[in-house]
């Protein structure tokens, strides 16, 4: 997203264009490291806020983005997250399909983030 500081998202800035703001299913935690994990629910209330990038050559940037996610797209027993494409809700309400991450691995000991909003949660001081 915008304004993050770590090393994937000086790549993506050179690399993709932010198109919009995006909506997808499910629920977002933090681990207690402090980064997002999505979780993918069936739940009709169950939303994670975050961003559509416009990427040229996805192909490409997988080669960086799968590794700093722990990704390993053909053994998903070794994978932190795993990648899928989605159903993402834009400003406009139209539904796009977007590649996503979701957390591999089992949400105890994760912090939920109420309302799905990660940015809305790195504004805040945890309490």
């Amino acid at each position: 997203m915008r304004g993050m500081e770590n090393p994937f998202a000086n790549i993506l800035q050179t690399r993709a264009s932010i198109v919009e703001k995006g909506i997808g299913s499910g629920c977002l935690y933090e681990h207690r490291d402090g980064y997002p994990c999505a979780v993918n629910t069936i739940n009709a209330g169950d939303q994670i806020v975050g961003e559509i990038h416009h990427v040229k050559d996805i192909n490409g940037l997988w080669r960086y983005l799968d590794p700093y996610e722990d990704c390993v797209p053909h053994d998903f027993t070794r994978s932190l997250f795993v990648r899928c494409v989605v159903p993402i809700t834009d400003t406009q309400s139209q539904t796009k399909p977007c590649w996503m991450y979701f957390w591999n691995q089992s949400i105890s000991g994760l912090r939920m983030i109420h309302g799905g909003d990660y940015r809305e949660r790195k504004s805040k001081p945890l309490i």
